[in-house]
């Protein structure tokens, strides 16, 4: 592939070259500008797709989620760093801001800050006096923020920030300020993105994602947008809470439902839950099954129950998580003891328990068991989950290889396409010059303006015709969104449980006891209450999946009714088959050059819209779990919003449509008179080229050759 790359580079520069050379040798040619500017242009486009290809491939995007506390750092410690403490631990859940790693040559910390607007919208929140976890850390963030003297507006005004270090060390120390449990300004910081001069992080890109019920909507939305463009995401759950509410909340609310391409359910810490096992069981073997049983069992009911749930209204995530009901379950500390000296772990506190906890429970409940390095390797169980990111990383490279594959077939057939017609107009010019004279050049000067009114009239044709077709598809693909809005506008009411806590007063007066007569006590009962709830951030989701299928579906409109490309294409053969090509007093060689010229200078602006501002409808009024009367105003606000949505991109659509039109009627308008000036300007240099006919008609025929 490479060699094929090589040799179409080589063909391009060495026709350039050609080219700019017999620029020189004839200065007067017609011919030569045109066509250096076209092969210039299969050049840049060659380039710039075959680089945007190898970008996309370069490195192997790996997202991690699951809540605080979960080991998602020492699992990917062990999983890509080969055991180092790479990634820092997060100590609560309020410093668990999205993040980002990647490899540089330099250390560098960017931090991403909230908006003035979000900001704002946590310490609502915070002051808004509910119960719930979003609002608990709202409360959370505000406390952190007040415990500094810190200049709030000014920072939040930065919007990002780049800070370079000299080496990791002090990156480390900067960092704790930013993402730390403490930190001066983790409280306002939205992600960062920190770079990092490891070999071990070539090749790949990291988020780590907050395992928390985030109170910024907007967060939660860059989480899912930093997933969906992730290779391989691996959901992490600890065995002994295996998948419990928080986790499946988390499923529900971060996972993006496009984009993802390979997720695989992790059951982490499974040391510790042998641990809890281990005691009532006969073997090592025997609780390792168990577990596995249980914890299969569990994953196959609640992804199935949430598949069901979601399904309706997003059947390609409750497709993502039926994948999810076999969990490969892992123990990083099996890991270390497995594959690096005891030394190494010996230092980690935690790791030391562990490990001589389970050392105990082989000598107390298994008749002395002695733990052997297959048995740790076996727990550890981090074979499948390196086979599944090394198959991620193969699936990619394959789709870059197929981009680049197809790539250089369509660059090869627009480079021959271009040398054929540069021939033909070599070999025309040459006939020119060798069989005609001026006075025959000015008989066909007045043939070929006498084409004009013919050309201006099939183009009023093709102009009708296009409209046609492009009224005809708006109307298609607004009864297809239309259908879709339905369907956006709606947000599924959920379940939730809290427990209440309610007290009474009792009398603890004893008849015999005078000194307790009106004495009593406070006493309390917890109960468990069930309420419905819609979720804002799946509102905010619902907006934003909305925009992108709109302004996909318009754009799928533009590629197969109204591209620009095909208009070209139809314009210029509709044209050139109107011309009297038989004619012994015309040759279609200077219409052709003139009309190609023109057609491709007709443009098309991008579709583009920005779904930020309608979000924030959202985002801006609800936060978390909306209950109470607030279900029915956030259900109304999201319909106003998708309708917003469609009415804004079916208005675009049209406007767009009439962009077309109107720069096929600028052409039809003007290509009278451009095509008059052009052919006096163009059959004038022929004119000139028979002043040294016989020394052109040598050049053209070197050329000619060269090409070939």
């Amino acid at each position: 592939m490479e060699q094929a790359i090589q040799a179409m580079t080589q063909e391009q520069s060495r026709l350039q070259g050609i080219l700019e050379d017999y620029q020189q040798k004839l200065p007067e040619s017609d011919l030569l500008s045109p066509a250096i500017s076209s092969l210039k242009e299969i050049q840049k486009d060659f380039k710039e797709r075959f680089k945007q290809a190898q970008d996309a491939g370069r490195n192997l995007n790996i997202a991690i989620m699951g809540q605080v506390k979960a080991g998602k750092s020492s699992f990917l410690n062990a999983l890509l760093f080969n055991g180092k403490n790479i990634l820092p631990e997060a100590a609560t859940p309020k410093t668990a801001n999205l993040t980002r790693i990647s490899y540089a040559e330099k250390p560098s910390l960017t931090v991403e800050y909230y908006s003035n607007e979000e900001w704002e919208s946590i310490q609502e929140t915070a002051q808004s006096g509910g119960n719930d976890s979003a609002t608990k850390a709202a409360r959370e963030l505000v406390k952190l923020i007040e415990e500094h003297n810190i200049d709030i507006p000014a920072v939040l005004q930065k919007q990002k920030e780049v800070i370079p270090a000299e080496n990791i060390d002090e990156l480390m120390g900067v960092l704790n300020e930013y993402t730390g449990n403490n930190g001066a300004y983790t409280a306002l910081v939205k992600m960062t993105h920190l770079h990092l001069p490891l070999e071990e992080l070539q090749g790949f890109d990291i988020v780590d994602t907050p395992g928390m019920n985030d109170p910024v909507i907007s967060r939660t939305i860059r989480t899912q947008e930093e997933m969906s463009r992730s290779d391989v995401v691996f959901f992490l759950s600890r065995c002994s809470q295996f998948l419990d509410v928080s986790d499946m909340a988390l499923l529900s609310e971060q996972l993006p439902s496009k984009g993802v391409k390979r997720l695989i359910l992790v059951g982490a810490q499974f040391d510790s839950t042998i641990l809890d096992d281990g005691y009532d069981r006969k073997s090592l073997q025997e609780t390792e099954e168990r577990i596995f049983q249980r914890l299969s069992q569990r994953a196959a009911k609640e992804m199935e129950t949430l598949a069901s749930r979601i399904e309706e209204r997003d059947p390609e995530k409750a497709t993502l998580i039926r994948s999810l009901k076999t969990p490969i379950l892992v123990s990083t500390y099996a890991y270390n003891f497995a594959n690096f000296p005891e030394a190494q772990w010996q230092q980690h506190a935690g790791m030391k328990h562990v490990y001589d906890e389970l050392v105990a429970l082989g000598e107390d409940e298994w008749d002395d068991y002695v733990w052997q390095s297959e048995d740790w390797q076996r727990i550890a169980n981090f074979t499948p989950l390196q086979a599944a990111y090394q198959q991620a990383r193969q699936d990619k490279v394959a789709i870059i290889q197929a981009q680049i594959d197809s790539l250089l077939p369509a660059t090869r057939s627009r480079l021959t396409e271009f040398t054929q017609q540069l021939q033909d107009n070599v070999s025309n010019r040459i006939t020119v010059l060798t069989q005609e004279d001026l006075d025959t050049l000015q008989t066909q000067k007045s043939h070929y303006l006498a084409q004009i009114n013919t050309i201006i009239r099939k183009i009023e044709e093709l102009l009708g015709a296009i409209a046609i077709e492009a009224e005809k598809m708006r109307n298609e693909v607004s009864a297809d969104l239309r259908k879709s809005q339905q369907h956006y506008s709606k947000v599924q009411e959920q379940t939730g449980t809290r427990i209440e806590e309610d007290s009474y007063t009792v009398s603890t007066s004893k008849w015999w006891n005078p000194f307790s007569w009106g004495s009593s006590e406070t006493r309390y009962t917890t109960r468990t209450i069930n309420y419905q709830y819609v979720s804002a951030s799946e509102a905010a989701s619902q907006v934003r999946d909305f925009a992108y299928e709109c302004v996909n579906s318009i754009q799928d409109a533009f590629d197969q009714i109204i591209s620009i490309r095909q208009i070209k294409a139809t314009l210029k053969k509709a044209l050139l088959d109107h011309l009297p090509v038989d004619s012994q007093d015309f040759d279609p060689t200077f219409f052709r050059n003139i009309i190609d010229g023109e057609i491709d200078q007709i443009t098309i602006p991008e579709l583009n819209l920005s779904c930020d501002h309608l979000v924030q409808n959202i985002t801006q009024n609800f936060q978390g779990e909306v209950t109470g009367s607030n279900i029915d105003r956030l259900k109304e606000t999201l319909a106003q919003t998708v309708a917003e949505i469609f009415n804004s991109l079916v208005t675009d659509y049209g406007q767009k449509t009439e962009v077309i039109i109107h720069a096929v009627e600028n052409l039809r308008d003007s290509l009278g008179s451009i095509l008059t000036e052009r052919l006096t300007a163009d059959l004038s240099k022929v004119e000139e080229e028979f002043a040294h006919k016989e020394q052109n008609i040598a050049l053209y025929k070197a050329l000619l050759a060269e090409i070939g």
